[in-house]
């Protein structure tokens, strides 16, 4: 069985090694994975349209978009699609900079150009790439919060 593994530096080698033991093969490719419940992540291994994995930065995405179970990841000139869920990505990253706008979005909010006040308790958002985005209603007020209006 292929298993995913995201801890911490001082945790990985270790557990990394005993799954190997009890053989577990650790892939990037894996639909299992072991996570830290703290856990934090600086890059994203994605895969772009010719099914290279890829690494990105942190600091260069621009948002998560789910497109039923397609999970796609937006840099400035590129998409590419990541294997984690919406879920996953939003616990991966620091919540004051990566914030989940709706049930199917999380956006990086240092690419937030415009933010436009919608109908109903609601924003768009539109983004250094040119893309437009809604904040819902459920997410409106922790949106609020973190921004900080």
């Amino acid at each position: 069985m292929k298993i995913k593994i995201l801890l911490n530096d001082e945790k990985k080698e270790l557990y990394e090694k005993k799954l190997i033991e009890a053989g577990f093969i650790i892939s990037e490719e894996a639909t299992v994975f072991l996570v830290e419940e703290d856990f934090k992540t600086n890059y994203l291994i994605v895969k772009d349209e010719d099914n290279f994995y890829m690494k990105l930065n942190k600091d260069d995405i621009i948002c998560f978009e789910s497109f039923g179970h397609n999970i796609i990841c937006e840099i400035m000139d590129k998409k590419y699609r990541a294997k984690e869920k919406l879920y996953q990505l939003e616990s991966m990253f620091d919540q004051t900079e990566f914030i989940r706008i709706s049930n199917s979005v999380i956006v990086n909010i240092n690419y937030i150009e415009k933010i436009i006040p919608s109908i109903g308790m609601k924003f768009k958002l539109k983004l250094k790439n040119g893309k437009t985005v809604e904040v819902t209603r459920n997410y409106y007020y922790k949106f609020k919060e973190t921004i900080g209006i």
